[in-house]
């Protein structure tokens, strides 16, 4: 619950509240949503005459709550700062070592970060959130090796479910 509108004449004769679909990190937007914990009439958000109300940006969001109830109409401005819609995909490099690759395993090293930039809210990198099989597996692990020649496709993963990709060959050379 985010917001209470108590609406009286007289006494309180409505109280709705408003609730989020969405509380953690998400890509997503956010649906505001009424709920009537007391009263008999209707409420809904002036904005889109219905009892939700889809953001889809953070920021702060003024919206207007009408309650009408047998020919009365009353009506309270609130606002609720939505933060946790994240778009923003990972930023990614990698790094092959060794670089002249001639025995023994090469490593892949995954580099990730995902960091605020003051206008998007940004939920870090998951906690499984590598795959060096182009997304089939996850892994915690940032670093993988291989023993032969291979051409693939690395994934990073937001807590919010952004995934940024960027493929990589790693060649195994014959031993001069």
């Amino acid at each position: 619950k985010v917001q209470v509108c108590p609406l009286q004449e007289g006494e309180t004769v409505a109280k709705v509240s408003v609730y989020r679909d969405r509380t953690g990190m998400t890509k997503e937007s956010v649906t505001l949503q009424l709920v009537m914990e007391k009263g008999s009439g209707s409420a809904y958000f002036q904005e889109s005459n219905t009892s939700e109300l889809t953001v889809s940006q953070n920021g702060t969001v003024e919206f207007t709550i009408v309650y009408d109830e047998r020919f009365i109409s009353q009506s309270c401005n609130r606002t609720i700062n939505v933060n946790n819609i994240d778009r923003v995909a990972p930023e990614v490099s990698l790094q092959i070592s060794p670089d002249n690759w001639t025995e023994g395993n090469c490593t892949v090293s995954i580099q990730a970060s995902d960091i605020a930039d003051g206008i998007n809210a940004v939920s870090g990198v998951a906690e499984s959130g590598y795959s060096f099989d182009g997304g089939k597996t996850w892994t915690t692990n940032s670093s993988m090796e291989f023993e032969d020649t291979i051409q693939g496709e690395i994934q990073v993963k937001d807590n919010a479910g952004n995934i940024t990709g960027k493929t990589f060959y790693a060649e195994k050379k014959e031993p001069p």
